[in-house]
Parts: C-alpha cells; sequence; structure tokens
C-alpha cells in the first residue's frame, strides 16, 4: 500500500511496516521530537482497536513525553534507564534530548525498553538508534536495549533473583506510561505478582510496583496513572507500598508546565502532580503524573 501523507508535507511520510522492510523514512530534517510524533500518530491510526484494548496500549504525546523527561534529576556519571510497555519509544527519545541540552549531564546512558507488541518493536528499534546518535553528539555513550518480552514476567523473574543475581538489572530512573487494563484474579499474571508480594488487579499498577522494587535507593520515578489508585479497597495494598518505599515530589513549576503540554497535545491528557490538579474540557479520562524518588 501507498504510505499515507502525515501532517500535510509530502516529506513527512511513514510507510506501513512490513516484517521483512526496514521502517520508511521521515523527513531527515525534522527535530527529533517532532519525527517522533509524527510517527507516533501514523502508528497509532494502524493499530488494531481490540489488539490496542487488549493490551492497554495508550500512546504518549510528544510534548507531554518532553515534560516529563524534563522531571528527570540526572546526577549520576552512569545513568540507567527503564523504559517499561516502551511503545516506539517517545520517552526514550524525549529523555536523550533533555538530557544533551543540559551543562551537567551523564557521560553514560543505558536505556533499556520492553515492548511486547511485534508491531511497535521494530519503530522502538529505531528510535533508540537515533537515540544512540543524538546523544553521541552531546558525547554522552548510549547503550540500548530492546526487551522484546512480557514487562511483568521479565520484572517479576528480576525481583525473584535477588539484589545479588549477577543477572538483575537495576535502574537510577523509570519514566514510563503503563497499560491500563484489569488483570482478573485468576490470571498468569496476578498469580506471578503476587508471587513477589504485589497485590494489584490492574495492569499500570502492576507496572509501577514492579518498577519501584527495581529501582536504586534514591531512583527516580516518573509515571502518567490514572489517579483511580488514590482511593478505594482495590488498590490499598498498592498505595501502602508506594508511599512506604517512594518519596512523593510535586513543585509549582511542574503544575504549571503540565498544564501547557495539556494546551500543546490537545489529547485529553489532564494531570495532577501528587495531589495538584489541572483540568481541560477535552478530557474524558483523568490521569496523574507521578514524580517520586525510592526511599534510601
Amino acid at each position: 500500500d501507498a504510505a499515507p501523507s502525515v501532517s500535510g508535507a509530502a516529506s513527512r511520510q511513514i510507510g506501513d511496516y512490513d516484517p521483512g522492510m526496514s521502517i520508511v523514512q521521515v523527513d531527515q530534517q525534522l527535530p527529533p521530537m517532532e519525527e517522533i510524533e509524527l510517527r507516533r500518530q501514523d502508528v497509532s491510526s494502524r493499530l488494531d482497536a481490540g489488539r490496542r484494548s487488549e493490551l492497554g496500549q495508550f500512546f504518549t504525546p510528544a510534548s507531554v513525553a518532553g515534560l516529563m523527561a524534563g522531571m528527570a534529576e540526572a546526577q549520576t556519571s552512569s545513568y540507567r534507564v527503564l523504559d517499561a510497555g516502551a511503545g516506539i519509544g517517545s520517552f526514550s527519545a524525549a529523555l536523550v534530548d533533555e538530557l544533551c541540552t543540559r551543562t551537567v549531564r551523564p557521560h553514560d546512558l543505558r536505556l533499556t525498553a520492553f515492548e511486547i507488541d511485534p508491531f511497535l518493536q521494530p519503530y522502538l528499534r529505531e528510535t533508540l538508534a537515533r537515540c544512540q546518535a543524538t546523544a553521541a553528539s552531546a558525547d554522552i555513550e548510549c547503550v540500548v536495549s530492546v526487551e522484546a518480552q512480557d514487562f511483568i514476567h521479565a520484572g517479576v523473574a528480576m525481583i525473584r533473583g535477588g539484589m545479588f543475581d549477577p543477572q538483575r538489572q537495576v535502574f537510577d530512573c523509570a519514566i514510563l506510561n503503563p497499560p491500563y487494563h484489569k488483570i482478573r484474579s485468576d490470571s498468569d499474571a496476578r498469580l506471578l505478582l503476587r508471587s513477589v508480594g504485589i497485590e494489584t488487579s490492574n495492569l499500570y499498577t502492576a507496572f509501577v510496583a514492579l518498577t519501584v522494587e527495581l529501582l536504586v535507593p534514591g531512583g527516580e520515578l516518573i509515571a502518567i496513572t490514572p489517579r483511580s489508585f488514590c482511593n478505594g479497597p482495590y488498590f490499598r495494598p498498592f498505595r501502602e507500598s508506594l508511599l512506604r518505599e517512594m518519596r512523593l515530589i510535586k513543585s509549582p513549576t511542574e503544575l504549571a508546565a503540565i498544564q501547557r503540554a495539556i494546551d500543546i497535545s490537545g489529547e485529553g491528557f489532564a494531570r495532577c502532580a501528587c495531589g495538584g490538579s489541572t483540568s481541560s474540557s477535552r478530557v474524558e479520562l483523568p490521569s496523574a503524573t507521578m514524580r517520586s524518588c525510592k526511599r534510601m
């Protein structure tokens, strides 16, 4: 099939993904995050609605990804980042773009991105390859890894291995927009999570809980979640664990930036940051931007 035009200009075209072909080029002169946004819009239009619902996929606009990347402190010379449920890699790209603009930035960057959807994995690999090139231009050595597997299975396996398992990965920062879908009480995922002490009924809280366990002391968690975990008995174990393990952070500057991101994206991404809130007439499902630091 012919590649459709995206956002007008003929040069801004992205071809259909064919497993036997490389991804068709986008205009190389575009700024990196504008290119990512074009890819996101194009991929979103191609996804099967049923499959998207099954996996609980929600794709993050580039403006929101950039906002969240700006929350990362990144104070260490070697910076290990987890992008769980990475999609096409918008968060990884935004973070690399952000770090490259800073005067003080890591010397070594390791990006580990989990994505279970085979359709999205080639796009993710392409994005991470571009991340490496962008990082190199700012003298940052960037090592990337695409984990084409279920994050719940992989996360549970890493936690079961214990802190002294040489195969276990730990991270200085996790940035994610986790999938949103209920987990059946009799499902394999629920039993796996229970085996490492995580009791929850939704994928988004499962992803966040696993991520917390994989952070180093003082590690950063930056995540978009629904606000449903804030009340009700179903999420009580998750709330208690989160508040025990993490120190929540908010700032008026970030809240103002969140509102600007809503205005720019125009896609109904309402945010609240640990208690502060914003709203928009376009919003259908209120969400939260969680920024927190693992207790030492």
